[in-house]
């Protein structure tokens, strides 16, 4: 539907109410339906995702498919195993605390940065952003509360004005927060507002403390993170054991012991932005 204009308004009445529009390649918006398929769990973990099928059906050329799974393997999204390409194995519940732990060393080192380029308009936009978390999960939204979730870091790394930092946090997130985004789709809203508390917490600590004071402060909100999905996680992974005995048992094998994705070195360049879905 066109958009009627009418008398332009002046700066200050359209000032603040949209975002910045960014350029974006074929690829990366390829990118983000596959990893937007994951993060609602349309593709699961482990799962073989081919060319042809997305060439298919989004209607787009296999130059920019292949390009799109390229920055995913990159970003350890998608992994290649004798020439074909996979969704990334579901993660172990022990290897998330170890992410959430590690985050918040990066972050903490981020936070610290950051801090000495915040103004008071940084700290109000940082205010806004967990009110919508904390309404988001009064009301039960997954996908307000996911949005908002990602725009808060987001706005943290920006202001670290440390692009190889920034890129070591991506590198941390990025493979993994499509898995906890199909968890949090499932958590109740207490726990929803419990993360939404952390977050809070961690603007008063953001607004009150700088240098190593304020990494161990955020340290602290990361493993506090860790300990909210860590039995999340240990769910799944008992539900991926069952299916794996199930799966055995049908066909008359024993089940085989459940393998992990190896740690990747990922290049920390190409990287589609997943804007709307990959923080936590």
């Amino acid at each position: 539907m066109p958009i009627r204009t009418g008398r332009a308004a002046s700066p200050s009445q359209t000032s603040g109410v949209f975002d910045k529009l960014q350029q974006r390649s074929l690829s990366q918006m390829i990118g983000d339906q596959i990893y937007t398929a994951i993060s609602t769990g349309k593709l699961k973990p482990g799962q073989q995702v081919t060319e042809n099928i997305i060439v298919t059906e989004l209607g787009v050329s296999r130059a920019s498919v292949r390009e799109a799974f390229r920055e995913l393997r990159v970003l350890g999204i998608l992994v290649e195993r004798r020439r074909k390409t996979y969704i990334m194995e579901q993660p172990s519940a022990e290897e998330i605390s170890e992410v959430y732990s590690l985050r918040g060393v990066c972050e903490g080192i981020a936070a610290a940065a950051a801090k000495k380029t915040l103004t008071e308009h940084d700290f109000a936009h940082f205010d806004q952003l967990v009110q919508r978390m904390e309404t988001a999960a009064q009301d039960g939204n997954h996908e307000e509360f996911l949005d908002a979730d990602v725009a808060f870091h987001e706005l943290l790394w920006e202001h670290t004005r440390k692009p190889y930092l920034e890129r070591v946090l991506q590198t941390l997130t990025h493979p993994y927060f499509a898995y906890l985004s199909a968890l949090m789709r499932r958590s109740s809203s207490v726990t929803l507002r419990a993360i939404a508390r952390v977050h809070r917490d961690y603007v008063a600590d953001l607004r009150q403390y700088s240098g190593r004071r304020l990494q161990t402060c955020v340290e602290r909100h990361f493993r506090l993170l860790g300990e909210y999905f860590h039995p999340l996680c240990q769910i799944e992974d008992h539900r991926s054991v069952g299916r794996t005995e199930d799966s055995a048992g049908r066909a008359g094998k024993a089940p085989a012991a459940t393998s992990r994705r190896q740690p990747r070195s990922p290049r920390l360049s190409a990287t589609p932005s997943h804007r709307s879905r990959r923080t936590t």
